[in-house]
């Protein structure tokens, strides 16, 4: 089975938050911390499930019945990206600046 997306986006977290407490990345240039929270990860996590147990439930269909299956996913995805860019606020051109200004 392929990687979530999720999974890796974990990973790379993880590795940042280990690159920024040995002192080998400035928090400031770190590109995943920060971006993905934990119930974005898991909203995803369960639109993704979702969408697995509808295609194993699918048998021998039609290429219509697996595109509404496909399609109800990407809405789903779609709506837990709205949801997350709701709440998060767009980066100032200072951090930008700031950010540009490091070895990142």
């Amino acid at each position: 089975m392929a990687e979530r997306p999720s999974q890796y986006w974990r990973s790379e977290i993880a590795k940042e938050a280990r690159a920024v407490a040995d002192g080998t990345l400035s928090p400031d240039c770190a590109s995943f911390l920060g971006v993905y929270s934990e119930s974005f990860l898991e909203d995803v996590d369960a639109a993704l499930a979702t969408f697995e147990a509808e295609v194993r439930e699918l048998g021998e269909v039609s290429d219509t019945q697996i595109l509404a299956v496909v399609e109800q996913v990407v809405l789903a995805l779609n709506g837990v990206n709205q949801e997350a860019r709701a709440a998060v606020s767009t980066p100032t051109s200072e951090s930008k600046s700031a950010c540009s200004s490091m070895k990142c």
